[in-house]
């Protein structure tokens, strides 16, 4: 598929997402209230090439951030989410839950209005296989937000 072609979906995308994800950033809870349409589902897939391209090169530089942002928050609390199905070992308590630790994390992305994380690469590499890292929702969280707590110098 050719770059205009993805910057295409990726504008579709993030106009079907942008209240979801400008909600998530103001630290609302928010749950995936998206429908899961075959369409949707469809762009989604399709979009995974942008995730790979930014996995395999590290650059974002082909897209706009502010677009491109809005699909790796989604993607990434969909992985965090999946993971925590597949390997639920965060605890139920005040101290540890998976949904503060969860929105912990996605507030770190406010720290990236302007331009993505030097480390967007390994956060792709991620969200595209993170069974192939982790088998731990702990592990694979307190990994995100290390990732991206990252300061530029």
């Amino acid at each position: 598929m050719n770059i205009s072609s993805l910057k295409s979906y990726l504008a579709e995308f993030d106009k079907v997402v942008k209240e979801e994800i400008s909600n998530v950033l103001q630290g609302n809870k928010v749950y995936p209230r998206v429908a899961q349409t075959k369409s949707f589902n469809d762009l989604k897939t399709s979009l995974n090439q942008v995730i790979e391209d930014v996995a395999r090169t590290g650059d974002c530089s082909s897209y706009d951030w502010k677009v491109l942002r809005s699909l790796i928050v989604y993607r990434t609390r969909e992985t965090l989410r999946a993971m925590q199905d597949a390997y639920p070992d965060c605890k139920n308590t005040p101290t540890e839950n998976f949904e503060a630790l969860l929105e912990g994390v996605t507030q770190l992305f406010l720290n990236f209005e302007e331009k993505p994380p030097f480390t967007m690469q390994r956060l792709c590499e991620i969200i595209l296989n993170p069974k192939k890292f982790y088998k731990s929702s702990r592990k694979i969280l307190f990994a995100v937000e290390k990732i991206l707590s990252v300061n530029v110098i």
